[in-house]
């Protein structure tokens, strides 16, 4: 399934994973409901061709049934061969995701601009790396 039709089910109604291999994804709304429960630490994908930030969360296999159980009090679980949904009781707070959203990324911004030796790079590639921190600004914006 493309991140683009993974991407268009997120509406905070439903926690979905994905399977991938022996890891499970979930992505944005679903992530951020996953990062509330566990000690989970997001990823940042800069998507060009959506012109956005997608964030996810990835866990092995070995952890699914931990996960299941403490999403359960939360709404029905329908669990397929490649896919896991639960379907929640309560709609997740945009507002919370959003927030959660921005400030994830521009940590993630930060941590990448204070780990950019500038005292080692050459004009062009000082040029370049600025350029990505504008396009990242205005993808999150």
């Amino acid at each position: 399934m493309a991140i683009k039709d993974i991407l268009s089910k997120e509406n905070g109604k439903i926690i979905t994973f994905y399977k991938n291999g022996s890891w499970w994804i979930a992505y944005e709304q679903s992530a951020y409901c996953l990062w509330q429960i566990g000690e989970f630490v997001p990823l940042i994908k800069q998507m060009k061709y959506l012109r956005r930030n997608i964030l996810s969360i990835h866990f092995h296999n070995m952890i699914l049934d931990d996960i299941i159980n403490k999403l359960s009090v939360y709404g029905k679980v329908n669990q397929e061969k490649d896919r896991i949904q639960v379907i929640l009781s309560k709609k997740v707070s945009q507002r919370g995701f959003v927030n959660w959203k921005e400030s994830v990324c521009y940590r993630g911004l930060k941590e990448n601009i204070l780990a950019f030796s500038l005292e080692t790079k050459t004009s062009v590639e000082a040029y370049q790396f600025l350029r990505k921190v504008q396009i990242s600004l205005n993808n999150q914006l």
